[in-house]
């Protein structure tokens, strides 16, 4: 980001100054978080509020509405030492922007497990976002291994700001808890000097230890050795203190799930600060009892990481006992100091001195994060910078015990000399060697950058032509669609049309209902003299390939009928069969398509004119076959003879029959006429179909159907619609005009899918003697 000039500076100041006269005003009505944009840190946390789920049974849109209802507590103070038990934790709080542009910023959290965050805009959820110690930085959105969120903020837009923690919180102490939001410039700027600090501790501690891993090699004193590796632990301890072995080493490990790693580190660092101690003091010469003392704290601080490994419910203890040797041990090395100095032993006293700058950096650090001093970059850094000193001090401790040596042996001060300045050498090396990797990886990031461009630009390419295809998939869609419909109208141009049942048979109605546009069901009825012939067929599938086959068996049938006059029903369905199968060309091979209808086909022979003088109730005689699907037959208890079917009284899968006793017609029956189980197509039985004789007496009312209906899925509990339960329907409304039967059949079959699919054409005509 460039620098801003002089002007734009101070408008920058003097909006800031009047930003925080009006937070001073206003700030006493309203904990909102605003933001305008600047680049100052927002506390978040001095302004937000706390739910505690202890059950962990609440998801985001009943906090939210828990947060409107104000039952978030407003003081955070030891919430997380208040509630380790608490399965989650929910913190709240509104964010607004003040600035007249969009912005992007970044929230930093705790080391917490789990973290989702949930931003609000208008009662809705904009932004999700998951963090968290538990996941590692390849699963996370910022490639970090901090816990951060980037949260992007549109002019006067107030943010509501949702956040849910869960896992282990004894890993986050009560000073360590951050809410901070920073300007996403502002804090990669802050952070990209923190990261150059940082290296550059590194860096020195590298070249102390390679400085004086050289001198080891070349004096052969294991001060050098012991003082390398504390060093090196001192390097991983803030290595680990800021996570960067997880980001740019172990990416694939997540921070939180090595809990026994900082014991190890921190027993590495320890066991070689008292070797080396006791190497550089010689406390195993001069000062025995001091030196068994150290060995055995040696042994306890060796330990404690390998038990909290070993039995991980130690954990805990083994963090506090890890934590009191180290007080301990470092206690132990000041006093042994400081009696080594009385003792005037010269090296000593640059290594006294060490220990009371690390001393005075740790104490400023600790009192800076308990807020008990002011918290700036000095102090923050703290116990960094005397742990610089500490280095330097060291180094001038062995370089003191150089020039002792030196002054013992000439040739030894030459040497060590010497190796100073290749190692001032080495420096100069690193950095240049340092500089040129600069280099190569801005080189890197540019060629990276103009692949990404052009990989952008073929994507670009690739969704045109996904356009086009789309395009033209939609009007492939609607050719077929457009022919499907026209399909539709043929279909129903042959289909006989309902007012004309009227001039052969009183009352009826029909049902009919196609799966899809066109159907596989079909109805049919003719007149040949005295003969009235109905019939309703389900044809083999539904859509385009039943309408086929309905096609079929319509033509067949007016062939049979109209032309050749056959009108004895079990003929009427042989003759149709024989011609399905020779139309398909069935042969009743294995592995053959068993393509052909299943149909309900009934004959009622009107009497001549010389015979209306006949009783009502005998006025007619009908033949009936049916191929798997049955005919129904309702009429009154006085004229039914036979078994009678008996219904269900309750049925739990359909509940509009709850109180079926009362509402049920006790005058009617309804008798079932069982089909014969084969269809009409080639088939492993090719028997004669069954001809039934039937009387049939005024007031009678027939049922032919497919099995469309009975089968439909749907209910409470997602089943099938069963026969019983169509015909508990039909006989409890058979009382009823024909025209409200279909009313009441159509509205029982509507509320049954609900929200459901129809899933077979669907086909009932009704006829009234």
């Amino acid at each position: 980001m460039p620098y801003l000039k002089a002007n734009n500076r101070i408008k920058l100041i003097i909006n800031v100054f009047s930003l925080i006269l009006f937070i001073s005003f206003s700030s006493y009505s309203s904990n909102n978080i605003i933001l305008n944009g600047s680049e100052n840190v927002a506390t978040v946390f001095k302004k937000i509020s706390f739910y505690t789920d202890s059950l962990g049974i609440i998801d985001y849109n009943k906090a939210y509405l828990k947060f409107l209802n104000n039952e978030f507590n407003q003081n955070c103070e030891n919430i997380i030492a208040n509630n380790q038990s608490a399965k989650e934790i929910w913190f709240a709080c509104k964010i607004l922007n003040s600035s007249e542009t969009s912005e992007n910023y970044i929230i930093q959290f705790p080391k917490w497990d789990t973290i989702k965050v949930f931003a609000y805009n208008n009662d809705s959820v904009t932004y999700k976002f998951t963090t968290g110690g538990s996941f590692n930085v390849d699963q996370k959105e910022i490639k970090d291994s901090r816990n951060l969120i980037k949260l992007n903020i549109k002019p006067s837009d107030e943010i509501i700001l949702l956040i849910k923690i869960s896992g282990k919180f004894s890993i986050t102490k009560s000073y360590d808890i951050k809410f901070d939001i920073s300007n996403e410039v502002s804090f990669y700027r802050s952070d990209s000097i923190e990261r150059y600090f940082q290296g550059i501790f590194l860096g020195v501690i590298i070249i102390m230890v390679l400085y004086n891993l050289f001198l080891f090699l070349s004096i052969r004193h294991i001060s050098y050795l012991y003082y390398v590796f504390m060093l090196l632990g001192s390097a991983f301890i803030w290595i680990s203190n800021f996570r960067y072995q997880y980001e740019y080493f172990f990416t694939w490990i997540a921070p939180n799930t090595t809990t026994s790693y900082e014991l190890f580190i921190s027993a590495f660092f320890g066991v070689f600060l008292i070797l080396f101690t006791k190497s550089f003091l010689d406390t195993k010469s001069k000062f025995k009892k001091w030196n068994i003392y150290l060995n055995i704290l040696i042994i306890i601080i060796a330990v404690i990481p390998i038990m909290s490994f070993l039995f991980e419910p130690l954990s805990d203890i083994c963090f506090f006992a890890s934590f009191l040797s180290g007080i301990l041990a470092f206690i132990s090395i000041l006093i042994v100091s400081i009696y080594t100095v009385i003792k005037k032993i010269r090296p000593a006293r640059y290594f006294l001195l060490a220990n009371i700058f690390f001393s005075s950096g740790t104490i400023i650090f600790i009192l800076s994060n308990l807020k008990l001093i002011p918290n700036n970059y000095f102090t923050f850094h703290g116990m960094q910078f005397g742990n610089i000193l500490e280095i330097a001090l060291f180094s001038l401790a062995l370089a003191d015990r150089i020039n002792i040596l030196k002054k013992e042996n000439e040739k030894n001060q030459q040497q060590i000399i010497h190796h100073l300045i290749e190692n001032e050498k080495l420096k100069d090396k690193v950095n240049r060697e340092l500089e040129k990797k600069v280099k190569e990886r801005t080189a890197e990031i540019n060629q990276q950058k103009e692949e990404i461009e052009a990989q952008r630009d073929e994507i670009e390419s690739q969704r045109d032509l996904v356009t086009l295809q789309k395009n033209h998939i939609e009007e492939i869609h609607k050719e077929v669609t457009d022919s499907i419909n026209y399909a539709k109208r043929i279909q129903e141009a042959v289909l006989p049309i309902s007012i004309s049942s009227r001039e052969f048979l009183g009352e009826h109605f029909i049902l009919f209902r196609p799966k899809d546009i066109v159907s596989g069901d079909f109805y049919w009825f003719y007149k040949v003299n005295n003969s009235l012939i109905y019939a309703v067929a389900d044809c083999t599938g539904h859509g385009v390939p039943g309408a086929f086959m309905s096609m079929l068996g319509i033509s067949f049938l007016n062939e049979i009928v109209r032309k050749n006059e056959i009108v004895i029903a079990n003929e009427v369905l042989n003759e149709l069969r024989k011609e399905i199968i020779n139309a398909l060309q069935q042969k009743g091979h294995s592995g053959e398509q068993k393509d052909g209808m299943d149909m309900s086909l009934i004959v009622i022979n009107q009497p001549p004119k010389s015979s209306e003088r006949l009783e009502r109730s005998e006025l007619y005689h009908a033949q009936w076959a049916g191929a798997n699907n049955p005919l129904w037959l309702v009429r009154t208890v006085t004229q039914s003879s036979g078994l009678l079917f008996e219904p269900e009284v309750r049925d739990t899968d359909f509940p509009n029959l709850e109180n079926l006793e009362e509402h049920m017609n006790q005058r009617f029956v309804l008798q079932e006429v069982k089909p014969d189980k084969m269809p009409i197509a080639i088939y492993e039985k090719m028997d004669s179909f069954t001809n039934h004789e039937i009387q049939l007496h005024s007031g009678d009312t027939l049922y032919l159907m497919s099995d469309g209906y009975q089968d439909q899925f749907g209910g409470p509990n997602g089943k099938k619609f069963l026969s019983k339960n169509l015909k508990q329907l039909i006989l409890t409304n058979c009382q009823l005009p024909m025209e409200e039967q279909k009313l009441i059949l159509e509205k029982t079959l509507d509320n049954w899918i609900g929200k459901g699919e129809q899933i077979d054409d669907i086909t009932i005509l009704g006829l009234k003697i």
